[in-house]
């Protein structure tokens, strides 16, 4: 009774139509609305000055049958409007997303004059089929349910789709020229409901590509799997190197959420695509470090410009080059000082081979931790500080962060514990800055672990309260792992170890953690 009397902004809903509704809806509260949203289109039941008349509720009383299902309600409210709010209508259902008359304008062309599509606009937000947001210059609409758009983009035929949807794409593309960034995803939707698979397959690549930018990891994993989808769909061929890119942007997303095991095989399966072998036993691994550490050696002794190499080949060595910087974080935590050691080798190997001063920059930093790793503290040193000089030359922001955060845990590692706490802050700084908030986490642990070793309870203890503050349920488990791990540690000596918490620490050692995130647990 509550929401037929919000829905049709009447005084009083007389008992026979609340009876009715109740018996028809079965208790679904959008087919409450919209059976009686119907009722009240096709002349069921009126309502003048917030008064509701109600006729006879019978089926047999008219010749208007009673909508059976929620898709009948919605069709029978859509077959009493004018011809021309019905093609407006099926045009929006087709747009799927918020839109503006001027979008309604360019599909229509030339067939309909401008105040004609406004009008009819209004008109069906009045029916209760749109919604209005944003100002009266800037409205934009969208369709009050998705399950209304949907039963409404159902009456359309498939030729009807195919053009709607090219001409939508169309739009989009002349009206966001240049600033496409946004649109990605929709475009990609667009054309692929349009005919045009391999424009779709682009915009999909791109969607994948932004948000693994903006650490939407979840959402490029999944891109991912639809370009993968409708390549298979469309029966589109693909070559390897595209292939290996995909796998990479998988490798990358599944990396960042600390899904290593997932994250490795992506990572296998891309440099398989561009032709390159990762070591898989010990024998390999060793031969691996010898060639590396040869080719390092004679890069250092003996200086030389860059081979000539042709674009595909530059983007395939920088490819490798990224795999392997990432997979040697991953060894790292896996504490394989062998793996880090030829990672962080090859990973820079390549990147001064194809000139790429981002991964030279990571290279160098990251070939520092796994020379320390096996021992080799001066050297690693060495590397350390022109990875920072390279990076304050040439590096961007993302550089600059990365080469911080490793060069703390480098100096973790050794027990410097007042310069981790430097690199840690401005590590910290810089991926706020980017928006990494992983990162920032991770940055932010490291420095509690640190205050926490060398004896300072009380910073450890404010640091681990910051990121505490900072947590969420969709923060990864190796994180949140740390986090439980040192207040923990910090109250055990004061008898104060809260049940709760340790609760929370055995789901998380149960959870899918690397083995020592999982001995850290228990």
């Amino acid at each position: 009774s509550e929401m037929i009397q919000q829905r049709l902004e009447i005084a009083e809903v007389p008992a026979k139509l609340a009876a009715f509704v109740h018996r028809y809806a079965a208790g679904n509260p959008f087919y409450c609305e919209e059976l009686v949203l119907a009722l009240r289109d096709t002349g069921r039941i009126r309502v003048s000055r917030g008064v509701c008349h109600v006729d006879s509720l019978e089926p047999a009383s008219s010749g208007i049958p009673l909508p059976s299902s929620l898709e009948r309600a919605i069709v029978s409210r859509i077959d009493v409007l004018s011809d021309e709010d019905q093609i407006v209508l099926k045009v929006a259902s087709a747009i799927g997303d918020e839109f503006t008359t001027d979008m309604l304008e360019s599909v229509f062309s030339d067939r309909a004059p401008e105040l004609s599509i406004a009008a009819s606009v209004g008109r069906l937000v009045d029916g209760d089929f749109l919604v209005s947001h944003g100002s009266a210059a800037t409205s934009a609409y969208d369709f009050r349910h998705s399950i209304s758009r949907e039963v409404t983009y159902n009456l359309l035929s498939s030729v009807q789709r195919r053009l709607l949807h090219t001409a939508i794409a169309s739009f989009i593309e002349r009206s966001h020229e240049g600033k496409l960034q946004p649109f990605h995803a929709r475009l990609a939707r667009h054309w692929e409901q349009g005919g045009d698979f391999v424009r779709s397959l682009r915009y999909l690549e791109l969607a994948a590509q932004q948000a693994l930018l903006n650490y939407g990891n979840h959402d490029a994993i999944r891109y991912v799997d639809e370009l993968i989808g409708l390549s298979s769909r469309a029966k589109i061929s693909v070559g390897d190197a595209e292939r290996a890119t995909w796998e990479i942007i998988s490798g990358d997303a599944c990396h960042e959420l600390s899904e290593y095991e997932r994250s490795s095989e992506h990572y296998r399966q891309a440099m398989r695509l561009l032709g390159q072998r990762l070591p898989d036993t010990l024998g390999r691994k060793l031969a691996a470090v010898a060639y590396n550490c040869a080719v390092q050696l004679k890069s250092r002794v003996l200086p030389s410009r860059p081979r000539p190499l042709s674009p595909d080949q530059r983007h395939g060595l920088q490819c490798a080059s990224h795999i392997y910087e990432h997979l040697s974080e991953q060894y790292f935590f896996l504490n394989d000082s062998l793996a880090v050691l030829n990672g962080t080798l090859a990973s820079l190997n390549l990147a001064e081979e194809c000139g790429a001063v981002p991964e030279t920059i990571r290279g160098y930093s990251a070939l520092a931790l796994g020379l320390a790793m096996s021992g080799m503290v001066g050297l690693a040193r060495g590397y350390s500080r022109r990875a920072q000089l390279l990076a304050e030359q040439h590096g961007s922001l993302p550089e600059l962060a990365r080469v911080q955060l490793v060069v703390g845990v480098l100096e973790y590692g050794l027990g410097e514990w007042a310069i981790v706490a430097h690199r840690a802050e401005q590590a910290t700084a810089l991926y706020r800055k980017l928006g990494d908030r992983t990162r920032v986490h991770n940055s932010q642990a490291m420095a509690a672990f640190a205050a926490l070793l060398s004896g300072d309870v009380e910073t450890a203890g404010q640091l681990d309260q910051t990121l505490g503050a900072e947590l969420s349920v969709d923060s990864s488990p190796q994180v949140r792992a740390w986090h439980l791990a040192i207040r923990l540690l910090l109250a055990s000596p004061r008898s104060g170890v809260d049940a709760e918490d340790l609760m929370n620490l055995r789901r998380l050692a149960d959870a899918k953690l690397i083995r020592t995130d999982r001995l850290l647990c228990l």
